[in-house]
């Protein structure tokens, strides 16, 4: 599935855009902010036990893909 996070101006005119490719399954849940000043993290919990498996980010015009994990919690 790809997830994409898009910014635009008052004028409708494309400013920012970020894809994560991710796997999603019915029991997932994804947390994440929206400042398009900061790089956006998708903190993934994989189980719905409400802890963070998995964090992924991108930067400003940046694409990640499935394999890409910046950073892993325990």
């Amino acid at each position: 599935m790809s997830y994409t996070i898009r910014y635009f101006d008052r004028n409708d005119k494309l400013l920012d855009e970020r894809t994560f490719e991710i796997s999603v399954t019915k029991d997932m849940v994804i947390r994440t902010g929206i400042n398009k000043d900061k790089d956006t993290v998708l903190q993934i919990d994989k189980n719905k036990y409400g802890k963070v498996d998995e964090k992924i980010s991108a930067s400003k015009n940046r694409k990640n893909e499935v394999g890409e994990v910046n950073s892993l919690t325990s």
